[in-house]
């Protein structure tokens, strides 16, 4: 069965200025040349695409729970595309922010200056899912405070099949605000990076109503000693390890 398409967007040949309704008229990046997505839009990245830019924010890909944007990387031999195909690829100088309502397939996010974080942000405490499968993350900036976040009240974030990655021992994926779930189902720590200290920081000031799940995560490539969980604040009770 064809996927919908509402976007294609391929870095080889596209052009910010066409209207990205054909591989033809393809758009060049991600900020789709100004177009702003709406619920259930669909953008469709050719497994070939490679951008690199600065202060990436995805804020205007702003869809629901029940409606979401869908990023996907695509096999781009067919018009519309007819199968996934992992590979497109978004390197990042600065920050990457993702928000709610977006469901991304088969990216590899690359965070690669010194204080580029991944930041995962809801927008909205009442509709704050994000969904990212067979995606892998990288923070090769080497940066001591470089972090895969949480940064907003309220997100729900689902991982599937994901990959990380550090270059930094005091790197970590880190709830910064309360209320916040995370999920994270099958994939790896990948290896040949840093193994960090620990996986997860929670700010336990903010953050005491915060739950993490994870589940068939392969962490072979981590040092034994690395906490699962650490604290960055004077907790008022003790993170459990499972």
């Amino acid at each position: 069965e064809a996927i919908m398409t509402d976007y294609y967007v391929r870095s080889t040949d596209g052009v910010d200025g066409d209207s990205g309704a054909t591989w033809a008229l393809a758009k060049a990046k991600l900020s789709l040349g100004g177009s702003v997505p709406g619920s259930g839009a669909q953008i469709n990245v050719s497994y070939l695409h490679a951008e690199t830019g600065t202060g990436y924010t995805m804020t205007t890909y702003s869809g629901t729970a029940a409606n979401p944007i869908r990023i996907l990387s695509v096999d781009d031999a067919a018009e519309p595309p007819t199968a996934l195909l992992a590979g497109a690829q978004v390197t990042a100088t600065t920050s990457f922010t993702t928000r709610m309502g977006q469901y991304w397939w088969g990216f590899t996010f690359i965070m690669s200056g010194a204080s580029a974080n991944f930041l995962m942000s809801p927008g909205s405490a009442s509709d704050n899912v994000q969904e990212f499968e067979n995606c892998d993350v990288y923070l090769t900036g080497a940066g001591s405070t470089q972090l895969i976040k949480m940064n907003t009240q309220g997100c729900d974030i689902r991982w599937k099949d994901v990959g990380v990655q550090f270059s930094h021992a005091s790197q970590a994926i880190k709830a910064e605000v309360g209320s916040s779930k995370f999920h994270w189902k099958g994939g790896s720590v990948i290896s040949g990076g840093t193994s960090p200290t620990s996986l997860f920081k929670l700010d336990l000031v903010t953050t005491s109503s915060s739950h993490i799940v994870v589940e068939n995560v392969d962490l072979s490539a981590c040092d034994a000693a690395m906490h699962i969980i650490g604290t960055i604040a004077p907790p008022t009770t003790t993170p459990t390890e499972t």
